[in-house]
């Protein structure tokens, strides 16, 4: 079958030769968050990035705001369950469901609710699973990551940490990586919930950034979910300065890279490849070794206007990244 969750939290499952519908849809419970009140930048993924009638959709997505599910469901391959983070019954809160596909001796199939947990606010956060598939990861909108039980629902453990509404990535000897807002961009986790480490990217920013008066100490943010490759786990980072302005923090980003870390220590080895534009979601890498980005231009589009003001600021020939939008694929060196 193929399986989806609207972001209304409707279920619908499918038959996947024909698409035709094989089980009545399930409206999961829960309840419908209010409107972000977070202002939408007039130039974010405007100037043909985007349908204008999807525009506020895409931003109250990103927000967190009027949806029920904003995520992608996870699926145990061995046992069929599939788990998707959801707005709970409860204001204020999110919760992450599991669900099954019953067939009776006719053949009819179901969606039966296996069982509901509670977490905290927001529903933006995809889950992952454990190797084992004893596990599933998620975390919800103040940072707080959850280890859970896939089969009865049960919280094995939380750590409060600054994750953001994001998909996890989950190594082969069970090692939970998580992208950071604010704070370094990977945090590292053991499957009992230890905190291993936080990422360093700061060699890599200080070779290509100096110190500017009026920019401030330069930055390295993560702007992508990490992927893990071997004994390194890649992360799209984002390199420039955060302004204030008008008492908000604005950040300006003139390099954007994917990132090597070491997987045992979150220290960055390399950069890998240079993209045109922030990310804003994912790295996939190819089975002959290219890598394939999004590049989602949230925020290069959010300041676009700026770019004329502070350009001359920037160090250097450093301007600030044009708007690009698309994907991006790298072929491996020969």
């Amino acid at each position: 079958y193929v399986l989806g969750v609207t972001n209304y939290g409707s279920v619908s499952v499918h038959n996947r030769e024909t698409g035709a519908r094989v089980a009545e849809p399930l409206l999961l419970p829960g309840l419908q968050p209010p409107l972000s009140s977070a202002p939408q930048p007039d130039s974010m993924l405007a100037e043909g990035l985007m349908n204008p009638a999807l525009r506020i959709w895409a931003w109250q997505l990103l927000m967190g705001g009027a949806m029920p599910s904003a995520n992608t469901p996870a699926v145990d391959i061995n046992t069929g369950r599939v788990f998707v983070a959801v707005s709970s019954t409860k204001p204020g809160q999110g919760a992450l469901v599991g669900l099954d596909l019953l067939t009776s001796e006719d053949g009819e199939v179901t969606i039966d609710i296996a069982w509901t947990t509670v977490m905290g606010p927001g529903s933006g956060s995809s889950p992952s699973l454990s190797p084992d598939g004893k596990q599933v990861y998620v975390s919800d909108e103040e940072g707080m990551f959850y280890g859970i039980s896939t089969v009865t629902g049960e919280v094995l453990w939380e750590l409060k940490t600054a994750s953001a509404a994001a998909s996890v990535a989950v190594g082969a000897d069970g090692t939970v990586y998580s992208l950071q807002q604010n704070a370094p961009a990977i945090i590292a986790m053991s499957p009992q919930g230890q905190r291993l480490w936080e990422s360093d990217v700061s060699a890599l920013v200080s070779e290509k950034l100096p110190s500017r008066f009026l920019l401030g100490e330069p930055i390295g943010s993560g702007s992508g979910n990490p992927t893990v490759v071997d004994d390194e786990v890649l992360v799209p980072v984002a390199y420039g300065y955060n302004v204030n302005l008008f008492g908000r923090r604005v950040p300006l980003y003139v390099a954007s890279t994917v990132v090597a870390l070491d997987a045992k220590t979150g220290v960055a080895v390399r950069d890998i490849t240079g993209l045109p534009d922030d990310s804003s979601g994912i790295t996939v890498v190819l089975s002959d070794g290219s890598i394939l980005n999004t590049l989602g231009a949230v925020v290069t589009s959010s300041v676009a206007p700026l770019r004329g003001v502070f350009n001359w600021m920037m160090p250097g020939d450093y301007e600030l990244l044009e708007v690009t939008g698309g994907l991006n694929i790298a072929r491996p060196g020969k």
